[in-house]
Formats: C-alpha cells, sequence, structure tokens
C-alpha cells in the first residue's frame, strides 16, 4: 500500500512511518504542512497526524478532499481533539482515530480505511445530523457502537466460544498455525472457522476482524 504523511517531525511521525514500512507499506509523500501537499500528486492514503483543530487546518484538509475525492485519509490525532475532528471533517475523511490506541490499531484502521471503509467512533458523533450515516452505509463501514456484554461469557452476533477464543487470537497476531497449535486442530478447520467468523460479524479479512474485535469486545 502507498501511504503519504502529513504530519510535523517528531517521534510520532518517525514510528509511524518506521512501522508501516516494516508492515510492508511504501511511503509516498512526507509533508509537515498541508500547503507542502499542493500542487503534489498524492496517491494511495493520506495519513494526516493532527495536533489542532482550528478553522484554517480543518478547511485545508477539506481543499485536499475537494481535489482528490477518491483519496482515502485518515487521521491519527490525540484523544482530546478525537470528538472535535470527527465533528468537523467526519464527512470529508474516511478515519478519524486516537493516537492513544494501540499502534496495530492504529495501523489496522489506515488499513480498513484505505480500502474504503470509515473507520470513526460513534460515541464522537451522535450530535451531528444523518449525514455522517449516510457515508456509513454507502462505505459499507465497520462503524458501530460498541457493544457492553451484560454476561461476561456471551458473544455477540452468535459466535461460539471457540468462535470468540479464535477472534480474539485474530486481533492478537497469532497466525492460523499457532492458532491451530493453540486448540490442538487442523489448519483447515481454522480456516472453516474463520469463514464462519467473517460471515457472522459482516468482514472480509483479518484486518477488518481485528478492528471489529477492538471496537465490540475490548
Amino acid at each position: 500500500m502507498l501511504v503519504s504523511i502529513l504530519a510535523e517531525p517528531g517521534l510520532f511521525r518517525d514510528l509511524l512511518v518506521n512501522s508501516l514500512v516494516s508492515a510492508g507499506n511504501t511511503i509516498g509523500l512526507i509533508a509537515e504542512t498541508p500547503g507542502e501537499l499542493s500542487g503534489s500528486d498524492i496517491k494511495g492514503c493520506l495519513v494526516v497526524h493532527a495536533s489542532e483543530t482550528s478553522d484554517a487546518f480543518c478547511n485545508a484538509i477539506r481543499t485536499i478532499h475537494r481535489k482528490y475525492p477518491k483519496l482515502p485519509v485518515v487521521i491519527v490525532c490525540p484523544k482530546p481533539l478525537e470528538a472535535a475532528l470527527v465533528e468537523k471533517l467526519g464527512v470529508d475523511v474516511n478515519g478519524v482515530i486516537s493516537e492513544d490506541k494501540p499502534l496495530e490499531l492504529v495501523l489496522n484502521a489506515i488499513v480498513v480505511a484505505s480500502e474504503g471503509f470509515a473507520v470513526i467512533d460513534l460515541r464522537n458523533i451522535q450530535s451531528l445530523n444523518g449525514s455522517i450515516f449516510d457515508l456509513a452505509q454507502r462505505s459499507h463501514t465497520m462503524v458501530n457502537e460498541p457493544k457492553r456484554l451484560a454476561d461476561p461469557d456471551a458473544k455477540p452476533n452468535g459466535l461460539t466460544n471457540r468462535e470468540g477464543f479464535i477472534l480474539q487470537r485474530i486481533h492478537d497476531g497469532q497466525s492460523n498455525k499457532e492458532i491451530a497449535r493453540d486448540l490442538e486442530i487442523s489448519d483447515s478447520t481454522v480456516k472453516a472457522h474463520m469463514r464462519s467468523i467473517f460471515r457472522k460479524i459482516g468482514v472480509k479479512n483479518r484486518t477488518q476482524a481485528a478492528v471489529w474485535v477492538s471496537d465490540h469486545l475490548l
């Protein structure tokens, strides 16, 4: 995946770039300000590390969206800014995610958003009008309100206990072989369980499943 970065120099940008490269992605443009992207041919996905919610910043992001309407844009920001950025830019970007979340989840969210999904926590957009929900429906997004389980042993979406175990291991990054070894079952049986899990929770791959776990079970 080709990823361009809009972020001020610093530890987080270096960590993000190194993690994306380590995951097999290619880094395109790296800019410190939106103005540096003016006239550039941005391809792939744009990740923005936001440190403000000013009108000038939000308007700059909207300008990028208007110029590249098919470009997936993901905003990563400090937790205190998350709700405000969702409210201001929720319909102009594919995702807004807190940098306080585990790095693996941030990387997974970038991958999901690059595929056209929306990665936005509905808890941050309860005051918005229907436009964001229209976006969610058009994108077949993974945006859902987290479910709180009254029974700690209960599993949502009709998942069995074994499927819940496998789903958690997917979130933890275990391979099929590692899951099969822990459960003392064959790889093909793990794959059969995964097909059932993906169908029940409405996802297409392991990355989307990991994001689903973070949204619904953690």
